[in-house]
């Protein structure tokens, strides 16, 4: 079966390798700076031990620059703990929409160690959610629109995003992205919105004795409310909006032009090297 071969390649996806290439962009970004933030101070410092002798233009350059390389850092950690906020707000904002809405959900459940809830609301949705202590949550409007088949579909799909800690890994990634004035950062995310949901559309599909029919039923049924979606759903369920090339993907195994895409290794490694260049310069530097 052509689409149960392509879920089980699927299977292995790495969703969390775009975090770490964020991290190692960033904190190869910042040692790069602190690099040149250390040399203007260890050449201030070499400088002072000569009195009377004038500041030359090198001097000024290297001091400039360090000034700009701390700015640079005090800036990006200052919108790094920005976007936290943020972000955490909109976590609380959530969380207070759910206080008191939320029970367990009835019926047999195919994981375990992992919270169940639903909540009392028309419209279709199923998310994960909780940075610290991650949930399921599960609509009425949705759950009740099911069959069996397909509400074990939406629960392992789920139950797959929260043992992963995937809304931690959202978190860290989304801060990223806002913060950090740099296209990588959104591209990650954006990578990393789709590898999750694959990851977790397998996950479901396997399941599911590699039968992705019952997933794409709830696909489908989450499609078709006609109106509005409510608040709590706007706010939780959120990631890859490409519906229409899940389903694909999902009927035919066809995996679209716009999911696939490599470079992992050398995203991880330009930035290493970077940083590496950059301290061998300054350690080999010899004030004049």
């Amino acid at each position: 079966m052509k689409n149960g071969v392509t879920i089980s390649r699927l299977k292995h996806l790495k969703p969390r390798l775009y975090l770490w290439v964020a991290l190692v962009w960033l904190v190869g970004g910042a040692g790069v700076l602190g690099g040149v933030v250390w040399h203007g101070l260890r050449y201030l410092l070499w400088w002072a031990t000569l009195p009377g002798i004038p500041m030359d233009d090198g001097l000024k350059l290297s001091l400039v620059e360090a000034a700009l390389a701390f700015l640079a850092l005090v800036a990006t950690a200052y919108r790094l703990a920005a976007a936290h906020r943020r972000r955490m707000d909109r976590e609380r904002e959530l969380a207070a929409l759910l206080e008191g809405r939320l029970r367990p959900l009835a019926g047999p459940l195919p994981v375990s160690g992992i919270e169940f809830r639903e909540v009392r609301d028309d419209s279709p949705y199923a998310f994960t959610w909780g940075i610290r202590h991650p949930e399921v949550v599960v609509s009425t409007g949705l759950w009740d629109g099911l069959p069996e088949s397909s509400r074990r579909a939406v629960l392992l799909h789920e139950a797959h995003h929260a043992r992963v800690r995937d809304p931690l890994v959202e978190h860290l990634l989304q801060v990223m992205a806002e913060a950090v004035p740099f296209p990588l950062f959104p591209f990650l995310l954006q990578r990393y919105l789709i590898a999750r949901e694959v990851a977790a559309d397998a996950e479901a599909v396997a399941g599911l004795q590699e039968d992705p029919t019952p997933l794409i039923e709830a696909m489908v049924t989450a499609l078709a409310h006609p109106g509005p979606a409510s608040p709590v759903a706007s706010l939780g369920a959120r990631g890859l909006s490409d519906w229409d090339a899940r389903i694909a993907f999902l009927r035919d195994g066809t995996l679209p032009q716009s999911w696939q895409g490599g470079g992992g290794m050398a995203m991880v490694v330009l930035p290493l090297l970077a940083v590496a260049v950059t301290w061998l310069e300054i350690l080999t530097m010899r004030c004049h």
